[in-house]
């Protein structure tokens, strides 16, 4: 007797456990993150990456990711240097775009930096 209602009471169990109806939320925004900034230069506090540029001359290209669904078709990404974030003067030691691009049915894009030849170290 004891056996079946150990059974029983299993079986009654199973069946009020297996079978929840779980609702997870799902996030429809979007964002996007700096590859260095979430991997090598996380800051707190602030709501913009700190990323540290070797100052040589040439071209240094960030990758940005897409946090979110892809998209199916480009998606352009307006941003700004944040002047009090840094010690380089945007045009005499640095230019870049203002936007990037992140291709269709991707979750990187990259940013490119053009490092100037200020003839200082």
């Amino acid at each position: 007797m004891k056996k079946i209602l150990s059974l029983l009471s299993l079986l009654v169990v199973l069946g009020f456990s297996s079978c929840i109806d779980q609702e997870y939320p799902l996030w429809d925004g979007s964002l996007v993150e700096f590859q260095d900034a979430v991997v090598r230069t996380p800051v707190a506090g602030q709501s913009y990456p700190r990323i540290t540029v070797n100052n040589k001359v040439g071209t240094v290209s960030l990758q940005v990711n897409l946090v979110a669904p892809q998209r199916s078709s480009d998606e352009t990404i307006n941003y700004s240097v944040v002047p009090e974030g840094t010690t380089a003067v945007a045009g005499t030691d640095y230019s870049v775009s203002g936007s990037l691009v992140i291709p269709a049915n991707s979750s990187t894009g990259t940013l490119t930096v053009n490092v100037v030849d200020t003839g200082s170290l």
